[in-house]
């Protein structure tokens, strides 16, 4: 078996180059168990069930199902507690959007095909 890298800071900064030049403030990477999507964890090391914002800053901020475990693993700027943001992942991402960009920004979603058995 392979060993999981990361995204490096370069890698990292090269993905903000291209949000700011298609003008887009933050992109959000959703990983369920409806719909798995690894690039959760190569930008952030957190392995799954959590939304990532990435700010085309570079700031990464990971809300997570498990905050205690991604406190451990994850390599992020911020960990939110949804819990203390609403209790729910899109109350806790409406409420980190607004903190970090105010009212009016462009977010992009990560667009994959969900899992269904």
């Amino acid at each position: 078996m392979k060993k999981f890298v990361p995204a490096t800071k370069e890698k990292l900064m090269m993905f903000c180059d291209h949000l700011k030049s298609k003008n887009i403030d933050a992109y959000l990477i959703n990983d369920f168990e409806s719909k798995r999507d690894s690039s959760l964890r190569y930008f952030s090391g957190h392995p799954e069930d959590a939304m990532l914002l990435i700010l085309s800053s570079g700031k990464r901020i990971l809300i997570p199902w498990d905050v205690i475990m991604a406190s451990k693993v994850s390599q992020v700027e911020e960990i939110v507690d949804l819990n203390k943001k609403g209790g729910s992942y899109y109350s806790a991402l409406s409420s980190v959007l607004k903190e970090n960009l105010g009212d009016s920004f462009t977010l992009e979603l990560q667009s994959s095909v969900g899992y269904f058995e």
